[in-house]
């Protein structure tokens, strides 16, 4: 099946899943929401989460349940839908079948995920550069990335979100540096979480 359409596909269940918790959020529809992801999860590492995710909502008051319903009902619907697909879909999925494929081929070790550093004191990594480590990434299959900076450039981090619109971009950034002009100016970037 073409790989655009499994995406749609996987966005309508999850978009459907988030409206049916956002409706009604009860412990049972968050444990089935999370036995259907582990029903369509096949690497190892997804089963073990998703295993260890049922193990964990068997118990009725884990934590889980609270900071899932106060994320459900707090975050909007087109970042968790956004985020939560590139995280789940194309980079535990999509990116790691392609990883696993090319560990079999090449006898080597890919990581899921890749931390860069794109700022620290007075060194900046220009765009250019950043942009060169994630495209040999996602040749690769990673498609998600950490991403620290400690300058907050706005400007970056919408022209990563932008260009990378599978990836899910995660950014570490000091408390102090975010404030309403930063998410103001981060709006349109559903694939990136602060």
């Amino acid at each position: 099946m073409n790989g655009e359409v499994t995406r749609l596909m996987v966005e309508v269940a999850v978009s459907k899943g988030l409206k049916d918790m956002r409706k009604q959020f009860n412990r049972r529809t968050l444990r089935n929401a999370v036995e259907h992801g582990g029903r369509f999860s096949h690497g190892r590492f997804q089963r073990t989460l998703f295993e260890t995710l049922e193990e964990m909502l068997r118990t009725d008051d884990h934590p889980y349940y609270a900071l899932c319903r106060q994320v459900v009902q707090e975050v909007d619907e087109r970042y968790l839908l956004g985020y939560g697909v590139n995280l789940c879909y194309e980079s535990w999925t999509q990116g790691a079948a392609t990883i696993r494929r090319l560990e079999a081929e090449q006898g080597c070790n890919i990581p899921w995920c890749l931390t860069v550093c794109l700022s620290s004191g007075d060194k900046r990594m220009p765009l250019e550069d950043c942009c060169a480590l994630i495209d040999q990434g996602m040749a690769l299959g990673v498609m998600s990335y950490l991403l620290e900076e400690d300058a907050a450039r706005a400007e970056v981090l919408c022209a990563l979100s932008e260009r990378y619109p599978q990836c899910a971009l995660a950014v570490f950034l000091p408390d102090e540096r975010i404030d309403d002009a930063l998410l103001d100016s981060l709006d349109a970037a559903d694939n990136l979480a602060l």
